[in-house]
């Protein structure tokens, strides 16, 4: 005897209905909940893992972006609007002026001074390969060069260079330096740790160091000046 197909129109069909529902709707949430693996977010978007105004969420992304491919911090205003503090906006625009200024002037060629770019930030002309964001601390403290008090976070980040560079297996730990501005953290600093082959160094302080010897540059092959 064949089995008979149940009717919907049975009594007991709302019952299973809405155990049917329940059991959906549980595994909607589960999946919605589950943790997915974190991907660099395209330039000019946040990123879809965690806030965008965290510490750790803006420097994650910034490191993702200047290891890019055929990105450029330097002509990229809205990604420097985005990530850096307005200190280190001027800092960076003022070097390439300084360096472009040099450079026009006759007799001088070659490599140096050379224009600011993404290895700026990640203290190396050899970008690195991958970099991992560690931890962060918010403290309320003066922060080192700042006469007036202010909150500020570090955020630690640890660098490798991967086999088809020119330091395979080499590691740098760093640490990122940012400031609440405009509703949001923005860096203002990143300061690298000695390794094998580069002693501790400032992004801020390089700026800087770029810009003076770029003017003094400058001054030293500046024409002199027509005798009347």
């Amino acid at each position: 005897m064949p089995l008979k197909r149940p009717s919907f129109s049975s009594a007991r069909t709302p019952r299973i209905r809405a155990v049917v529902y329940a059991v959906c709707a549980a595994c909607f949430l589960l999946l919605c909940a589950a943790p997915g693996p974190v991907h660099a977010a395209p330039a000019g978007e946040p990123s879809a893992s965690s806030p965008a105004s965290t510490p750790q969420a803006v420097t994650r992304d910034f490191f993702a972006y200047l290891l890019r491919p055929k990105t450029d911090i330097l002509h990229d205003k809205d990604a420097q609007q985005r990530w850096l503090s307005e200190t280190l906006r001027k800092s960076l625009n003022s070097a390439a002026q300084a360096v472009a200024k040099a450079r026009k002037l006759p007799g001088v060629d070659g490599p140096d001074p050379a224009m600011p770019d993404n290895g700026t930030f990640l203290d190396s002309w050899d970008l690195l390969t991958q970099c991992a964001v560690r931890e962060g601390k918010t403290q309320e403290l003066p922060m080192p060069g700042v006469k007036k008090q202010g909150v500020f976070t570090r955020v630690s980040v640890f660098c490798r260079w991967g086999e088809k560079t020119n330091y395979p297996g080499l590691t740098r730990a760093g640490t990122v330096i940012l400031v609440p501005q405009a509703g949001s953290w923005r860096i203002k600093d990143i300061v690298w740790e000695t390794n094998e082959y580069a002693d501790a160094e400032s992004v801020a302080r390089s700026l800087l160091m770029l810009k003076n010897q770029s003017e003094q540059l400058a001054e030293e092959m500046k024409p002199p000046a027509k005798k009347r």
